[in-house]
């Protein structure tokens, strides 16, 4: 998470007036996450990078919910199948029941498919697939590796960055000394001998 507020910590206003500073590279990363591929860190960062971050964040969140709702719906149907089934009721197919049956299975990895799905079901076995494929690519992401190239800039933005704070030390290095050999020279001025009155 920190990662995240690292990332979507610069504000709309900020970036939007007139003069506002072009977006440079820091030398550090921004790690892959479910929300973002491997990146520099850019300072500013732009708003751009922030907002798909943030939309990402919400767009899971909502995908989670009304997959939960979407799973609670399918045993529901399913259950409400088996019972009046065992009341000797027939309602539905025996083909229709074995497709809720399906549908209400934890998916973990494999293609969700039934053959000749009834109406009830497309629906939310297309939610399902589509959702599967939203969370697969979320898991992708976050698994990915930096590219050569981002590597190579980072490393000389990092190389860039790291000789100007040596240049800053060894001006300031050099401005204590001059500062000190001015205040010897003011020490070891000689003084006037003898008060005003006395001359």
């Amino acid at each position: 998470m920190k990662r995240l507020v690292d990332a979507s910590h610069v504000t709309l206003p900020e970036q939007s007036k007139p003069h506002a500073k072009k977006p440079r590279l820091t030398g550090t990363y921004i790690r892959p996450t479910l929300f973002n591929p491997p990146m520099p860190r850019l300072k500013p960062q732009p708003i751009k990078t922030s907002m798909m971050i943030h939309k990402r964040i919400l767009a899971r969140d909502n995908r989670r919910v009304q997959h939960a709702l979407h799973m609670q719906n399918i045993r529901d149907m399913s259950q409400e199948l088996k019972f009046w089934k065992g009341l000797g009721i027939p309602v539905g197919s025996i083909q229709e029941e074995k497709q809720w049956c399906e549908l209400s299975q934890p998916f973990a990895g494999q293609e969700l498919y039934v053959d000749r799905p009834s109406p009830s079901v497309v629906h939310h076995k297309e939610y399902l697939n589509a959702s599967k494929q939203c969370f697969d690519r979320a898991a992708k992401r976050s698994a990915s590796q930096f590219s050569p190239n981002i590597i190579k800039r980072v490393e000389a933005a990092r190389k860039r960055k790291t000789q100007s704070l040596q240049r800053s030390a060894a001006q300031r290095k050099v401005g204590a000394a001059l500062e000190g050999t001015a205040n010897l020279e003011v020490t070891k001025r000689p003084r006037r001998s003898g008060s005003p009155d006395s001359q």
